[in-house]
C-alpha cells in the first residue's frame, strides 16, 4: 500500500487547525485528533499518551526506568484500525521502546520498519497489527512535555507528509498547553478562592474575638465608671456626716464653755 499522499496530511493540518480552535478538553481534544489523522491516512493507527506523573506502575514492563524518570506516558486516545484503549501498551516508561524514546528525547522519530525494535510488548503489538511503520512526535508546551503521538502505518509517509504530520504535532501541541493551562488556572483559582476564604474565616474569628474584647473592655469601664460614681456618693455623704458632726461637737463646747460662765459668776 502507498504511503499517504501528501495532500491528505495536509487536510488534516487544516481540519484539525479549525476543530481545535473551539476546543477546551484535552481529552476531547487528542480523541477528535486521534480520529481526524486515522480517517486521513491509509491503514494505520493513531495513539496518543499523555504524560502523567508516576512511579511503578504495575502495567510498565521497565519499573527501573520509572523509578528513574518519575514519569509516564498513559494511553487515552486511539483510532484506526485498532481502537482498544486497555491493552498492553496502555502505560510505557519514559525511554521505553519507540514511544518512550520519543517522549524522553522529546524528538520526532520516524522508523520505516519496526521488525527487531522496541520492548517485546511493542513488537508483539505491532506484529498483530500487522503493521511495519512508525511515526512519533512529542507534543510540548511552554518547555514541558504533555504527551507523545504516535503513528503506526503499513509504509513510511514521504517527507512532505512527514512535515505535514509534524505541524500537526505542532497544533496539537498547542491546544493541548492550552486546555492544560486553563485546568491549572481553575486549578489556582480554586485554591486561591480556599485561601480567600479561609483567611476571611481567620479575619472573622479575629474580628469577633475583638469584638468580644472591645465589649468586655466597655463592661469593665462601665462598671469602674459606677464605682467611681458610688464611691463619689459615699465621699459626699461621709463629708455631710462629719461636717454636722462637727457643728454638734461646736455646739456642745459653746454650751460647755458658758455653763462655766455661769458657774464661776
Amino acid at each position: 500500500m502507498s504511503s499517504p499522499a501528501n495532500g491528505d496530511c495536509l487536510d488534516i493540518v487544516r481540519c484539525l487547525a479549525l476543530y481545535l480552535r473551539d476546543q477546551r478538553d484535552a481529552l476531547e481534544i487528542i480523541s477528535a485528533a486521534a480520529r481526524s489523522i486515522a480517517d486521513r491516512l491509509p491503514r494505520c493507527v493513531v495513539r496518543i499518551w499523555l504524560s502523567r506523573p508516576t512511579q511503578n506502575c504495575p502495567a510498565c514492563e521497565s519499573p527501573e526506568l520509572c523509578s528513574a524518570a518519575f514519569n509516564c506516558l498513559k494511553l487515552e486516545a486511539s483510532a484506526g484500525e485498532i481502537v482498544t484503549v486497555n491493552d498492553i501498551m496502555t502505560n510505557i516508561a519514559l525511554g521505553q521502546g519507540l514511544l518512550g524514546t520519543v517522549g524522553k528525547s522529546e524528538e520526532e522519530h520516524v522508523c520505516p520498519d519496526t521488525r527487531g525494535v522496541g520492548t517485546t510488548k511493542e513488537r508483539q503489538w505491532i506484529k498483530e497489527a500487522g503493521l511495519h511503520a512508525f511515526c512519533g512526535y512529542p507534543l510540548r508546551s511552554a518547555g514541558r512535555l504533555l504527551g507523545v503521538l504516535g503513528i503506526y502505518l503499513e509504509k513510511a509517509p514521504s517527507r512532505e507528509s512527514q512535515s505535514n504530520l509534524t505541524c500537526v504535532s505542532l497544533l496539537l501541541s498547542q491546544a493541548l498547553g492550552s486546555a492544560f493551562l486553563r485546568i491549572e488556572q481553575h486549578r489556582l483559582a480554586i485554591e486561591l478562592e480556599s485561601k480567600v476564604d479561609r483567611k476571611t474565616a481567620e479575619l472573622k474569628t479575629r474580628v469577633s474575638d475583638l469584638e468580644e474584647t472591645r465589649l468586655a473592655m466597655l463592661n469593665m469601664m462601665s462598671e469602674a465608671f459606677e464605682t467611681q460614681r458610688q464611691m463619689r456618693e459615699l465621699t459626699e455623704k461621709l463629708e455631710l456626716m462629719v461636717a454636722d458632726r462637727t457643728a454638734e461637737l461646736r455646739l456642745a463646747k459653746e454650751d460647755a464653755e458658758r455653763a462655766n460662765q455661769l458657774k464661776s459668776q
